[in-house]
């Protein structure tokens, strides 16, 4: 196993220096830094994270808090490609990630003994309930945080414009022709199932339609069989409609499944636009007009504000909203029926 003497030798700097760079230090330049870190990973070197912890009383350890609430876990591609962009970020900064987990040992500790516990020196929160009395204590703690898919006042986040996004969806219909637009909207506990909706009826009203409460239904989760359980109910519920704007992949595919049992065909009969842009195998199924989310800027950019907050920085923006598009596929067609 190399070290840091070998690190060294490789690069003709100092043990000092090195030690600095790999520790984050001020009063080295970013410029060093990079190269120690990039000869670092050509060579193997692992720093011994516990004599580090011992010598210098920072753990170099980030906890992520991620509450199932939407379904599927940090599997869902969606959370798990954040992660990833997200942990690439900080390995590049010589932290490691951590899970939280409220059952360390045989006792159940509040997120914030967690936090002690391991001596956190950052926290990612993904997709928390923050109505839980634990993650309210935690997000008003002193450790640095960022928050994902979330807000809260005077904290930092990320997230995509959901709003921007149900206005682009509906817009995008219209402009094929389509004047009575559905939405099959997520959870409206939910940040963005709420904020999909305002922009469904921003939308509706930027291009001069009525918004009509017959047309829409709230699905009980994100998952593809609460994209069925909405449709069926839209379908028991309402009257004739040519489009539909759903408030996530899922729910899209979930609708898209109804239809086809019932013979109602997609686009011919009614298109679909969802909201997420999955990396899905249903996606080569049922090709899907969508609002694409770029997951990868939001964990690097998550990482990014969290670094800054550690570093004793103050992020230029607490509560950054990342631009959404639309990407087309065969899900929607242009009206060529009177409904």
């Amino acid at each position: 196993m190399p070290t840091i003497y070998d690190l060294s030798r490789q690069l003709g700097l100092g043990v000092s220096t090195i030690s600095k760079a790999l520790n984050g230090y001020s009063d080295e330049s970013e410029k060093t830094r990079q190269r120690v870190l990039e000869a670092a990973r050509e060579m193997g070197f692992q720093p011994n994270s516990n004599a580090q912890a011992l010598k210098t009383k920072r753990s170099r350890l980030i906890g992520v808090l991620h509450q199932d609430i939407q379904g599927g876990g940090l599997m869902h591609p969606h959370f798990g490609t954040i992660l990833e962009y997200f942990r690439r970020s900080v390995e590049e900064h010589g932290y490691e990630l951590m899970l939280m987990n409220q059952n360390t040992g045989r006792r159940r500790r509040s997120f914030v003994e967690q936090c002690r516990y391991r001596n956190f020196e950052g926290m990612l929160i993904m997709v928390a309930e923050q109505n839980d009395p634990d993650v309210q204590q935690l997000i008003a703690g002193e450790v640095p945080k960022v928050l994902v898919d979330a807000e809260c006042p005077g904290q930092c986040s990320v997230l995509s414009d959901n709003v921007q996004g149900g206005i682009q969806a509906v817009e995008y219909l219209y402009a094929m022709g389509h004047r009575r637009i559905a939405h099959l909207a997520a959870p409206l506990k939910t940040l963005a199932g709420d904020e999909r909706m305002a922009g469904y009826r921003e939308g509706l009203t930027r291009v001069g339609l009525k918004f009509e409460p017959e047309l829409t239904i709230e699905a009980p989760g994100y998952r593809v069989n609460d994209g069925r359980t909405a449709m069926s109910a839209l379908l028991r519920r309402s009257g004739a409609f040519s489009a539909v704007f759903a408030g996530s992949d899922s729910l899209a595919f979930g609708a898209m499944d109804v239809l086809r049992q019932r013979g109602i065909l997609v686009p011919e009969q009614i298109s679909i636009v969802g909201f997420d842009n999955l990396d899905s195998n249903m996606m080569s199924l049922w090709p899907l007009t969508t609002i694409a989310q770029n997951r990868e800027q939001i964990g690097r950019m998550a990482a990014d504000m969290l670094f800054k907050q550690i570093s004793g920085q103050s992020p230029e923006v607490k509560n950054l909203r990342l631009p959404v598009q639309l990407v087309e596929r065969t899900s929607c067609t242009p009206l060529k029926h009177n409904y």
